[in-house]
């Protein structure tokens, strides 16, 4: 009982990347953050902690060797676990930030960006929630479920295979949303898309229109049903290996 009360905290220093593991390492865990400026790639890899680095992009206004680093011990970063649940909390201190995240594979994810720029998510197994404002979603070799929406950015995602009892759900307000699927991939498609276009180079069976701005159709006989909704883009349907 005392482990699920307690909570390590753990603060980010420019010299050392931050490194907190999960209290119950044999279970899929959670990371959570919210990024408030700059870009993030949260990458698997076989290992049981999460790690996190981050680099500050210079504005380039001056010459390195003009500026002197008066605290160089702040990075704006803590991580916090409790409960198998790693949080990264940022400040806003960190005016444009890089932030290389690395997480057990199976970890879930649940990931927000306020007024960030990008959020990049790469060999993932567990499950994916992206809520963003702005930035655009890029998701590379997942095999998760997935549930991305962003106002302004567009989405990106190559899936390197698919649960059928996972959900996969995309939305974009302004933006394109192009997605790319295991070939022999079996699920009911229902693509949306107000003012864009729908591609793919999938033979989509029993493929029609609903009110002029949905397309239904299936895949290799069909499944599940997944979604795919944006305002103004264009949406891509891709065939994968």
């Amino acid at each position: 009982m005392l482990s699920v009360l307690l909570m390590l905290l753990v603060e980010a220093q420019e010299s050392n990347p931050l490194s907190v593991a999960f209290s119950d390492p044999e279970k899929a865990g959670e990371f959570r953050a919210n990024l408030l400026a700059g870009w993030m790639v949260v990458q698997g890899y076989e290992g049981k902690a999460v790690q996190v680095e981050v680099a500050e992009v210079r504005s380039g206004k001056a010459e390195e060797g003009e500026l002197r680093h008066l605290n160089p011990g702040v990075s704006g970063l803590r991580l916090q676990e409790a409960s198998n649940v790693v949080t990264m909390v940022m400040s806003s201190q960190l005016r444009s930030p890089r932030i290389t995240v690395r997480v057990p594979v199976g970890t879930n994810l649940k990931l927000r960006s306020t007024a960030g720029k990008a959020v990049v998510v790469e060999g993932v197994s567990g499950d994916i929630e992206i809520r963003s404002t702005g930035a655009t979603v890029e998701l590379r070799e997942v095999s998760g479920g997935v549930v991305a929406q962003t106002l302004k950015g567009g989405v990106t995602a190559r899936f390197k295979q698919v649960d059928a009892g996972k959900e996969l759900r995309f939305q974009s307000v302004h933006g394109a949303i192009d997605v790319t699927l295991p070939e022999q991939i079996q699920a009911r498609l229902r693509m949306e898309t107000r003012r864009g276009k729908v591609f793919t180079n999938f033979e989509l069976k029993n493929a029609g229109k609903r009110e002029g701005r949905v397309t239904e159709g299936e895949l290799n006989g069909g499944g599940p049903s997944y979604g795919f909704t944006t305002g103004t883009g264009d949406i891509y349907i891709r065939k994968g290996s």
